[in-house]
């Protein structure tokens, strides 16, 4: 990876060498086509509750996706509501053993029920300052809750897009242990985004993405859709880089 540091000065120039319109636009569409064809399908995806989504958003921290999914049905059928969670007996606990801190989990939910409820009427509020204000709610999942609830455009940024954005972009954040606190970043990602009515897919795309292709460990650079700009493959497989069409191939 590329020693150089982003700058700030321009958003388009974020990238280490420069992101070009058209790397920026295959980014994009090769993102878009592939989330088509491999999305997961979670219960949460499936509405634009906001309570719904912030609280799968607060029970995937640190917790494996399928894990969440056998507990999110009984879930938000016994709390619909932050009123219902903030009355929760000791069956809250037990409902949440299977992810692993359960007892901390239960306590950030009591205390973002809590807020919700005595601060935004019992409403999810739809402003980035006001969910952060939020027990339990950092940059991320307000900004997740912000994209797929309130559909608004808004990037969402984690070590799982960094690395896609390091890899593809060859950028390199300035901060060594808390590159998601970019605000260099977050800018960048913020550039990447496509139209408005994409936005909500598109980052969903960079979630799934980075979860089955883009992979902390063993990518899976021949399948990959967008290796043909990709700087980590170039430089990996220098001779070996696919047509873009065979790129766009589902995985098994």
């Amino acid at each position: 990876m590329s020693n150089s540091t982003i700058d700030s000065k321009n958003p388009l120039e974020l990238a280490n060498e420069g992101a070009s319109s058209s790397k920026i636009l295959f980014f994009q569409e090769g993102l878009l086509k592939w989330f088509e064809k491999n999305r997961r399908s979670f219960l949460w995806r499936e509405t634009h509750n906001p309570w719904y989504i912030l609280l799968a958003e607060v029970l995937l921290q640190k917790t494996n996706a399928r894990k969440v999914e056998n507990i999110y049905a009984e879930f938000i059928n016994l709390y619909p509501t932050p009123a219902k969670l903030l009355n929760a007996g000791p069956e809250l606990q037990e409902l949440l053993k299977p992810l692993g801190l359960w007892a901390a989990k239960s306590k950030i939910l009591r205390s973002l029920a809590k807020s919700i409820v005595e601060n935004f009427n019992g409403l999810v509020p739809d402003s980035f300052d006001n969910l952060i204000s939020l027990p339990g709610v950092g940059s991320y999942i307000a900004s997740a809750v912000l994209s797929f609830a309130y559909e608004k455009r808004t990037p969402i940024v984690d070590t799982n897009v960094i690395r896609i954005l390091e890899r593809y972009f060859g950028v390199c954040s300035t901060k060594n242990n808390n590159k998601e606190r970019d605000q260099q970043i977050w800018r960048f990602v913020e550039v990447l985004l496509p139209e408005s009515n994409c936005v909500k897919r598109f980052n969903l795309a960079l979630v799934d993405f980075g979860a089955l292709v883009c992979t902390h460990y063993h990518p899976h650079c021949d399948t990959c859709c967008i290796a043909p700009y990709c700087k980590y493959y170039s430089r990996e497989r220098p001779f070996e880089i696919p047509p873009p069409d065979a790129a766009l191939a589902p995985l098994e």
